[in-house]
C-alpha cells in the first residue's frame, strides 16, 4: 500500500467509526402519558439529544422504542438524571424533556436547547411538571 493510501485510509477509519456512534443503556424507566411507569433501560447520550429524544427497551436484548417529548410524562435514569416532559413557550412553542434538578413546592429544571442556550424556570405554578412554568432566557 503506498504512504498516500495509508494516510487516506486512517482518516477514513476514523470518521466511520464517529458515523456509528454507540449505544449506552443504562437501567432507567419512562413514564408514559398514561402514568404507568416502565422499567428497563434507556439510552444515555448528550444533554441536547437527552432533551428531545428518549430511547428505551424493556430488556438487553430487546427491541428499542424512540419516545419524543410529547409521548411521555418523563423518563429518568436508576442512578442519575431524571427528566420531565414540558411546553417551552416561544414564537414556536415545542415539548422537551427539562432535567429535574429540584422537586418541591417549587421545581427546579435546566435545558440547554441546540445553541447552548440556558433555559431557567423563574416561577412554577405549584408543583413539579405545571404546564404553567415561565421560562427566562
Amino acid at each position: 500500500m503506498t504512504p498516500f493510501l495509508c494516510l487516506l485510509a486512517v482518516p477514513l477509519v476514523a470518521l466511520s467509526s464517529v458515523a456509528f456512534a454507540q449505544s449506552d443503556f443504562r437501567p432507567g424507566y419512562v413514564v408514559p402519558t398514561t402514568g404507568d411507569t416502565l422499567r428497563g433501560e434507556v439510552d444515555y447520550r448528550g444533554e441536547q439529544r437527552q432533551a428531545i429524544l428518549c430511547r428505551f427497551r424493556a430488556a438487553a436484548n430487546g427491541a428499542e422504542v424512540a419516545y419524543t417529548p410529547a409521548q411521555l410524562r418523563g423518563y429518568g435514569l436508576a442512578q442519575g438524571q431524571h427528566y420531565h416532559s414540558q411546553l417551552l413557550p416561544g414564537a414556536v412553542p415545542q415539548y422537551v424533556f427539562l432535567e429535574v434538578l429540584a422537586l418541591g413546592t417549587l421545581a427546579l429544571y435546566h435545558h440547554a436547547d441546540e445553541n447552548g442556550k440556558l433555559l431557567r424556570p423563574q416561577e412554577c405554578g405549584g408543583v413539579a411538571g405545571a404546564d404553567s412554568a415561565r421560562y427566562d432566557c
